[in-house]
């Protein structure tokens, strides 16, 4: 997913639709994070911030936004593009 940020400001979170759907909820484990990057792909030199994790087991099974706190803001600039992966 990308997104042109339009003034310069300091990202301190992301909000994403999650709908987590899984069929033995007992046998569910892992996290999901958010990485925001300066390039589609890329390598690590382009991850700009990470998320926090959230357990599998936290996420909804309908539809809501979630919010992925950066726990080191990341600075956007103007006319960029940014990937969220």
């Amino acid at each position: 997913m990308g997104f042109n940020k339009s003034k310069l400001a300091a990202l301190k979170c992301v909000k994403l639709p999650i709908k987590f759907q899984y069929h033995t909820p007992e046998y569910v484990s892992g996290f999901v994070s958010v990485h925001l990057k300066s390039k589609l792909g890329g390598e690590s030199e382009d991850l700009l911030a990470s998320s926090t994790r959230i357990p599998f087991r936290d996420l909804p099974t309908e539809i809501t936004w979630i919010e992925f706190l950066l726990p080191e803001p990341a600075s956007v600039e103007n006319g960029q593009i940014y990937y969220l992966n």
